[in-house]
């Protein structure tokens, strides 16, 4: 017997495919996952700028202090500029100062910088014995 197009006795086949719920589900997991993926890479993109503006502010501060202990007798006051056009926005400061010690000197060396909108600093101070004349 037939009744509105279904057989007796057996099951209609189940349909193949997804429901609307079951792929908006998906596409929701997959947004959330994306999002925490970008994320990763903004604060990874962040940490690898501020680590590179280190590694130039220690160079040029263990620079600066290399040629103060090859050559001492240039230690006649203060003195800053910057670095130059493929550093923009790095400057340094050395400062001189007598220590009470005859012949010996507190040389600090500053480089600064900003980063994201944060002023930064990296210092090295050392004493300095002058050549004896």
């Amino acid at each position: 017997m037939n009744r509105g197009g279904a057989t007796l006795g057996k099951q209609a086949a189940p349909r193949g495919g997804q429901t609307l719920v079951e792929v908006l589900v998906a596409m929701t997991v997959l947004g959330v996952g994306l999002v925490a993926v970008l994320e990763a890479f903004s604060v990874c993109s962040g940490a690898v700028s501020r680590i590179k503006s280190e590694a130039i502010a220690k160079t040029w501060s263990r620079s600066i202090m290399a040629e103060i202990r090859a050559n001492p007798s240039l230690l006649t006051s203060d003195e800053s500029g910057d670095l130059g056009r493929d550093y923009p926005g790095f400057t340094w400061r050395r400062q001189v100062r007598e220590t009470g010690e005859q012949g010996v000197l507190a040389v600090r060396v500053e480089v600064r910088w900003k980063s994201r909108g944060v002023a930064r600093e990296y210092s090295l101070v050392t004493l300095v014995r002058m050549p004896q004349v």
